[in-house]
This record gives C-alpha cells, structure tokens and sequence, in this order.
C-alpha cells in the first residue's frame, strides 16, 4: 500500500480523492494483524475496482469483453454475456 501513497498525486484529479478514502480506511483500520493484511489489501482493491466500474460501467465492460485470458481457444468469450449487453453491444458496432 506505500506504493500508492507514494504515486498518490500521480493520479488522475478526479481518482485522487475516492482512491485516498479507500487509502485511508485501510490504514486506520482496527484489526493490523499481519495474518489479515493480505486480505485487507483485497477488500481494499475490491472497493476501489467497484467504485470505478460504477461510474464507467461501459468501459469497463467492454474491457473486459476484449480481455484475452476471459476468451476461449476458439475466441470466444468465457464469459456468459446476459442478452442486453449482446445486443447494446451489437447496436454499437452498426
């Protein structure tokens, strides 16, 4: 987690911010046992990974749909696409 306080302002301005809180809470958290940082730094990750994909829903999807390892031998997808993002996804490319 020093890492990201180290390049904290090398941030985007508008990260900087929600990326400190998440920061922070992890840092003033009660439990430092060193058997549960690990798992600390996951949670961390994960809110910060959440608070992202909400306000960029699209680009994270379309992220993930063109991430390589999340496709088959045969190039397609791993992943179960509900029907409406199927068909968002091929009214963008009309």
């Amino acid at each position: 987690m020093t890492a990201w306080d180290t390049h904290i302002e090398e941030l985007d301005g508008r990260s900087r911010k929600p990326i400190k809180k998440f920061l922070d809470a992890y840092k003033s958290r009660t439990d430092t046992s060193m058997d549960r940082t690990s798992d600390y730094e996951k949670l961390i990750f994960a809110e910060i990974f959440l608070h992202y994909a909400k306000s960029k829903k699209g680009d994270v999807a379309l992220e993930i749909l063109t991430d390589e390892t999340l496709l088959n031998e045969d190039g397609s997808s791993k992943l179960v696409v509900p029907r409406y993002i199927q068909e968002g996804l091929a009214w963008l490319l009309k």
